[in-house]
């Protein structure tokens, strides 16, 4: 007990200081990429630091690529969670004047982007009728209710909140609705005689194809799973999202790798049986 306690500690350890390292190399070059005027690429390597190990420096240089991107919505953002940080930062009241201008050139609107999968579901904003997805909208800033609705899923709702002149896309995934078998009428499941257990002939390989199907059925819906996974994370790093955007991303990123994960397991699990089934299931029923 006393050396798997050392060995988590160890390894806790290796990822915390992988964290930082990954963190120093990403702000390093996010500092490199603003001295050149690659404001976009600098933002990027900031988030990535930020994603890595949270740090006030790494929001603070997030404001400034926000700010020469001329986003000041997400400028102000990204500004005042380095102040609440830091609160006691030399800049603080010089830092907390310019968020106040700032305010002043973010615009009263701000933006929405639903994307639902799969396709064909409808998106309706605020109890308004529903409309094809993705959708983009353009409402006042605060807090909206948003229901994404598809026949045959469970209905996802999810409220957000939006900040004057900012921009949020919102990711989400329906769930088939669990079909639940009709009951047959009394009269046609009653049964004097109880009818034999049916067995597969010698030599037939009935269970095998079943086991089989199930392998290459679990197969197909991981690797649907793990296409949309990587989709996900693909459009993570190829576009600058806010943090709640990119978190939205990252965790969709995550679930859905999980659920190819488990179904990778399950075909294993099924194509192993199957092999098993092979081999045994041709001598079952036959006399000894």
């Amino acid at each position: 007990m006393v050396a798997l306690a050392v060995a988590v500690g160890v390894l806790l350890a290796t990822q915390a200081e992988d964290a930082r390292d990954r963190a120093r190399e990403a702000f390093a070059q996010g500092q490199e990429l603003y001295r050149t005027g690659d404001y976009a690429g600098a933002l990027s390597a900031f988030q990535s630091a930020e994603a890595a190990q949270p740090s006030p420096a790494a929001e603070y240089n997030i404001g400034r690529c926000y700010e020469r991107l001329g986003h000041p919505a997400e400028a102000v953002a990204a500004y005042e969670r380095y102040l609440a940080a830091v609160p006691d930062a030399p800049d603080h009241d010089a830092l907390s004047e310019h968020v106040a201008s700032l305010r002043r050139e973010v615009p009263p609107e701000a933006h929405l982007t639903v994307s639902v999968e799969p396709p064909g579901a409808t998106v309706a904003v605020d109890e308004a009728p529903g409309e094809p997805a993705p959708l983009e909208k353009v409402l006042p800033p605060g807090r909206h209710v948003v229901v994404a609705e598809l026949s045959g899923h469970t209905p996802a709702r999810r409220d957000v909140e939006l900040v004057p002149g900012g921009s949020l896309q919102l990711e989400l995934t329906l769930k088939p609705v669990d079909s639940v078998p009709e009951r047959a009428p009394d009269g046609a499941v009653r049964q004097d005689v109880p009818a034999p257990p049916t067995q597969s002939s010698p030599g037939q390989r009935k269970w095998t194809y079943v086991a089989l199907s199930v392998a290459v059925a679990a197969l197909g819906v991981g690797l649907a799973f793990g296409a949309t996974a990587q989709s996900a994370q693909n459009q993570l790093h190829a576009q600058i999202h806010t943090q709640a955007a990119a978190q939205q991303l990252y965790d969709s990123a995550n679930a859905r790798a999980a659920a190819a994960n488990s179904f990778y397991a399950g075909a294993g699990v099924a194509g192993a049986t199957a092999v098993t089934l092979f081999f045994l299931e041709p001598t079952l029923g036959r006399s000894p």
